[in-house]
């Protein structure tokens, strides 16, 4: 089984405060226009309510099965889910201008330059190769574990993450 590694670039510090669609349309365009996507469109989860501070509740968690120990990831119920080419979501996103109270958005696949630069093939020390090559960005309660806990500590609010398939070690 592969694991699956995060790169979580997340904003500390105080709750961001009112987040809105248009807020969001905002970043994506400015994230588009790095030119760090391979995409040309994407898709948005997005739960509107109060501030993204309101309670520490995550978008998805783990719920007991009736089989002891064993356990199924299930998500929010999400009140909009736009899809397709980014300045169409846009546009759909900045039209409900509302407070966001969680959102989780897909910002496509990283371009051949990024990928070459974050891939590690498969060593002796680790046969699975390290391939992140997916962005996305979320408005959520940001957890992160330290190296000698499994406990997890909140950081922030909101994260853009760079992710894929496999693990760091080694990264030499």
């Amino acid at each position: 089984m592969s694991f699956y590694t995060h790169f979580l670039c997340y904003r500390a510090g105080p709750a961001p405060g009112r987040i809105t669609g248009n807020d969001l349309t905002r970043f994506i365009r400015q994230f588009v226009r790095l030119g760090v996507t391979s995409e040309t469109g994407g898709y948005a989860q997005i739960k509107y309510g109060d501030r993204a501070d309101g309670d520490d509740q995550p978008t998805s968690f783990l719920v007991p099965t009736d089989t002891p120990g064993i356990s199924k990831w299930e998500e929010m119920e999400w009140d909009f889910q736009p899809a397709g080419e980014f300045e169409p979501l846009c546009e759909e996103l900045a039209r409900k201008d509302r407070p966001i109270y969680r959102a989780s958005v897909n910002l496509g696949l990283v371009t051949e330059a990024m990928f070459a630069h974050f891939f590690r093939p498969p060593w002796p020390e680790n046969e699975v190769a390290l391939c992140l090559d997916r962005w996305s960005f979320a408005v959520e309660p940001i957890r992160c574990r330290t190296l000698d806990s499994e406990d997890e500590q909140p950081v922030g609010w909101m994260a853009l993450r760079f992710h894929g398939r496999g693990y760091l070690y080694p990264w030499s």
